[in-house]
């Protein structure tokens, strides 16, 4: 049976849902031993285990920007600026709720950058969405929205404590992540 490169990364990351969504405990040996591979031929196809866990999370991540597609169709009933709001905070919710998996593909996307990283393709996903509510913008500009919106909610999240410590916001709490983030959409829309 020929192990494809997919395989291995689905395998990894059923792995990793098993194991709390942490990186630290998706060995390469358990991953070969599941799939009935030598250890070898995982490090041939990723080189390091560092590689395959951003590949797994990247298809992770992938998978909540697909679903933003059906999101956004489904809630037509909804004002672009509501529908905006509420994608949002369905990635800020995302971060929170796959805290393990989150950091190390956004510290990786900081080391690694490139048109097709996992934070390049969640700007890309909010460019039409911005265009919605702002149908003035061109393309170059609802990009530097999105991109703001997507680089100012990785960047809080990742500085959650220092957030909360400087201002008194618990980003950790839903209530307050929400609140913050219709604050930093009014200011960024308007």
């Amino acid at each position: 049976m020929k192990v494809t490169k997919d395989a291995i990364i689905d395998e990894a990351i059923a792995i990793l849902e098993e194991k709390g969504d942490d990186p630290q405990k998706l060995t390469i040996r358990e991953l070969a031993g599941r799939l009935g591979i030598g250890v070898g031929l995982v490090n041939y196809h990723f080189g390091s285990k560092e590689v395959l866990v951003n590949r797994c999370v990247k298809k992770m991540i992938m998978s909540i920007v697909e679903e933003f597609h059906k999101v956004r169709t489904s809630l037509a009933y909804m004002k672009p600026k509501e529908k905006l709001n509420y994608l949002c905070l369905m990635t800020f919710d995302y971060l929170y709720t796959k805290p393990n998996v989150s950091k190390v593909a956004l510290i990786y996307d900081l080391g690694n950058t490139s048109n097709d990283d996992t934070t390049s393709e969640l700007i890309d996903a909010y460019i039409p969405i911005v265009k919605d509510c702002k149908p003035s913008y061109d393309d170059q500009k609802a990009y530097l929205i999105a991109s703001r919106v997507i680089y100012i909610i990785e960047q809080s999240f990742l500085r959650t404590d220092v957030i909360r410590l400087r201002s008194g916001v618990d980003l950790s709490n839903s209530e307050e992540r929400k609140e913050y983030l219709e604050n930093l959409l009014k200011d960024l829309m308007k």
